[in-house]
């Protein structure tokens, strides 16, 4: 779940696939070529769930996969007679970053009015505690790891010397191999994102579609009636006065709440979240074959990591 400042793009774990969507200055897209939607109200704390959420590698997926391929590295490391430890990961849980693709309508637009009054577009005390204990604890980690020696870069990377102490680097080096292991028994030409680039080649369409360019027309009435011009939920987000602060301004304040009111009071996210509801399922009818090639490839995957990690 993005955090509520970040709605200008939702990571999915290795892909970044854009879930904010702004509408061009040209008109909407011809209705006969729109899919149609069902709008469901929602509310600050509800879960938002599209199709394309199905396939998508959640980000302890992503984490697990990245532990295996450091397992896998330093194994052939090992092998050609050298010494290397990976980066310990990092399991402590992050209420910033759940293991789920879910995502929250602030994605789309502010909705929590009491929290923007009070912290603006800004991160609460607490969570910037957290994300710099994050921090720390990854600088620390890093710091305590001695930099690799010329000979493990050549292991892992394949740059240099084709042999180490008389035993062959292999293909791509260390790193190379991992990948290998990883993916065998996957049809070839596979990849972790193939659902998350779905989703994101489908934004310029959502972004054009007729209804989103409308609600849009309407927050941004919205907000110019309380005295604010901004096209976009994210126009407001990222206006450099409020980089400019040291603090959060009552302006930044007054901002944000009316960007929330705006956004209840239009349904923007409601509908945002529909129209990319029904452009994803025009696009998984379409590649079902793929996205069924995909999850077997996904499932293989899986349990190759399973095996490596022992979990």
């Amino acid at each position: 779940m993005p955090h509520p400042t970040s709605r200008r793009a939702a990571w999915l774990a290795c892909g970044a696939l854009a879930l904010v969507t702004t509408a061009g200055c040209g008109t909407g897209a011809p209705e006969s070529t729109a899919p149609a939607i069902s709008v469901v109200p929602v509310a600050p704390a509800t879960m938002l769930d599209q199709p394309l959420m199905a396939y998508i590698l959640t980000p302890g997926q992503f984490d697990r996969i990245f532990e295996a391929k450091n397992v896998l590295q330093a194994r052939c490391v090992r092998r050609l007679g050298l010494d290397w430890q990976p980066p310990a990961p990092d399991r402590t849980p992050d209420p910033e970053r759940p293991d789920t693709n879910l995502h929250r309508p602030d994605v789309y637009v502010f909705l929590d009015e009491a929290r923007a009054r009070e912290f603006g577009f800004q991160p609460t005390p607490e969570e910037r505690q957290r994300k710099a204990a994050r921090e720390d604890r990854a600088k620390t980690a890093e710091q305590a790891r001695p930099a690799p020696s010329p000979e493990v870069r050549t292991a892992l990377t394949g740059e240099g010397p084709n042999t180490i102490g008389g035993k062959p680097v292999p293909a791509q080096g260390c790193i190379g191999e991992a990948d290998r292991k990883l993916h065998e028994g996957i049809e070839p030409g596979w990849t972790e994102n193939y659902p998350s680039t779905l989703a994101i080649g489908l934004q310029p369409a959502i972004e054009r579609d007729s209804r989103v360019v409308a609600k849009l027309a309407e927050w941004s009435a919205c907000m110019k009636r309380a005295g604010f011009a901004y096209r976009t939920p994210q126009d407001a987000e990222s206006d450099p006065r409020w980089r400019a602060s040291d603090g959060i301004t009552p302006e930044e304040k007054a901002v944000a709440a009316t960007e929330a009111r705006c956004g209840r009071e239009t349904d923007l996210a409601a509908v945002e979240n529909a129209v990319e509801i029904g452009y994803q399922k025009r696009e998984m009818a379409a590649k079902s074959q793929q996205l069924a090639s995909f999850q077997r490839g996904k499932e293989i995957l899986l349990r190759t990591v399973s095996a490596i990690l022992g979990t």
